[in-house]
């Protein structure tokens, strides 16, 4: 099984359906293609999902049917069950994969977590917490309190005891993302729950790390341990590794808003001659895609709200029309709305008269001017011999007669 590869196909947004025999049929939704192997770590295909649906790491549920079997859904939680998702599918070259995120709640119990856990690096922020607080929580002393301070100045946004620490929002993310493309180097996660984050290096043998825990007081996190020294030559930086979608969405967003025109060659370069890294087409793409998002707000959202702004106009305006239509795979159409006055009005049939002198007939002749000089001659009588008529208009044959 070494070497194996899956393509899977990761589909979110839809829902199911149950046929008659029991089966789960899975409709509608968005879905993506990505290549895995039986090397791929769970920590790096789970942070690929995410960043792939644009949605939070810690609260998104992954899971997949054996084949064969169309009725059971089973889970993807580690790494033994992402080998044996692979290993069932051996003799197949794709796999049905569905996503769904599940809805945290903001407020933190102090009860034990349960088995469903929001991971640190999504849900609180890296904060400069009092010291009395600190000495009480922390068993390990920090290995490097320069290196530490050095740490949190140049990457993390620093936050006071007063703060309304928000558990929804994921800056520690975005902050290890901007350290890590600025320092040159790759991470990845070796621990992540809702209790304690563990960050390393992603080269073999860098001894980068850091690890980070909640205080038990607060919804506040500590560093705990770090070592800021890297023995890789930094080469993933060039790549794009941390580059993500929502990373470049977020530096060119304040761009997309003074020049709606900007192309995503235009932004490769950008992001290339700005941070050195080297995008590609699709990346820069995505992120503009993301970005203009943001700002506009989601084609889809504005799209389901058809039905209400219809019946809207219908309500503030009586006897008005409003309707719209959809295509065969439930896409927008048309859209029609009638004012009431455009309603009530009376077709009005008017009949456009013949003309009153008819064209004559036969092929057009051109009508010629001769020379006014030029004396015609006058008409002779073939009865009476007369000048200046004929013998239709002849008088004299009149009163002969």
């Amino acid at each position: 099984m070494a070497g194996k590869k899956l393509i899977a196909i990761c589909q979110s947004g839809g829902e199911f359906k149950t046929n008659d025999d029991g089966s789960l049929l899975y409709r509608g939704g968005d879905a993506h293609a990505m290549e895995i192997d039986d090397q791929l770590k769970y920590n790096d295909f789970k942070m690929e999902v995410a960043e792939m649906f644009n949605c939070d790491l810690g609260t998104i549920i992954i899971k997949y049917f054996l084949p064969g079997n169309k009725k059971t859904l089973i889970t993807i939680s580690n790494d033994k069950d992402l080998k044996r998702m692979i290993n069932f599918h051996g003799s197949s070259d794709t796999t049905d994969i569905f996503v769904w995120t599940e809805v945290v709640a903001p407020d933190v119990s102090d009860m034990p977590a349960s088995r469903v856990e929001q991971p640190l690096s999504e849900a609180v922020v890296l904060v400069d917490a009092p010291p009395s607080v600190v000495d009480d929580v922390l068993d390990d002393a920090v290995d490097d309190t320069t290196e530490t301070d050095e740490f949190l100045d140049t990457s993390f946004v620093l936050l006071d005891d007063t703060t309304n620490v928000d558990a929804g929002i994921d800056i520690p993310t975005v902050a290890l993302r901007k350290y890590a493309i600025a320092h040159q180097f790759a991470f990845k996660y070796k621990k992540n729950d809702s209790h304690r984050v563990t960050v390393k290096c992603k080269a073999e043998g860098c001894p980068w790390r850091i690890h980070a825990s909640r205080l038990s007081t607060t919804q506040l996190i500590c560093i705990k341990k770090m070592n800021a020294t890297h023995t890789c030559e930094g080469a993933a930086v060039t790549t794009g590794y941390q580059a993500t979608r929502s990373w470049v969405a977020g530096i060119i967003k304040e761009r997309l808003k003074v020049n709606s025109n900007y192309k995503p060659k235009d932004i490769v370069n950008d992001i290339k001659q700005e941070y050195g890294i080297q995008l590609n087409y699709f990346q820069a793409w995505r992120g503009k895609e993301i970005a203009k998002e943001q700002l506009q707000g989601s084609y889809k959202e504005a799209y389901n709200q058809l039905p209400f702004f219809c019946e809207m106009i219908m309500d503030t305006n009586p006897g008005s029309l409003a309707t719209f239509t959809t295509k065969d795979d439930s896409s927008f159409h048309r859209l029609f709305i009638g004012p009431s006055r455009m309603i009530h009005l009376q077709n009005v049939v008017t009949v456009t008269p013949p003309p009153t002198r008819r064209p004559p007939g036969g092929r057009p002749t051109t009508k010629r001017f001769g020379s006014q000089e030029v004396v015609k001659r006058q008409l002779q009588c073939s009865r009476c011999k007369g000048a200046g008529h004929n013998k239709s208009t002849c008088k004299q044959f009149l009163l002969e007669c």
